[in-house]
């Protein structure tokens, strides 16, 4: 990995500390800031899998979904949901 012969203020993308970094890679303060970072995407890459069986699930005949098949769909709230159908950004019946 390069090493860089400058000193580099980065800021920790995990906790928002200011460090040296060693790299020009260099994302995180410490380990466990790497860590957490580490455990944080791999709990949204689970969620979006589960989010994305479940979109499988909804039968793709019907011409339009639920409120709550739309929120698994979307990924988005309930109410974000109904405050668009009121803008009109989705049609609804």
């Amino acid at each position: 990995m390069p090493v860089s012969k400058f000193i580099l203020q980065r800021n920790c993308e995990n906790c928002g500390k200011q460090f040296n970094a060693k790299t020009v890679y260099s994302k995180y303060c410490c380990e466990k800031c790497s860590e957490a970072a580490t455990r944080k995407k791999k709990a949204l890459e689970k969620e979006e899998e589960k989010r994305e069986q479940l979109a499988n699930q909804i039968p793709a005949d019907r011409p339009y979904i639920s409120i709550q098949e739309a929120v698994i769909l979307f990924g988005i709230s309930r109410d974000t949901i109904y405050r668009q159908i009121k803008k009109r950004q989705y049609p609804c019946r």
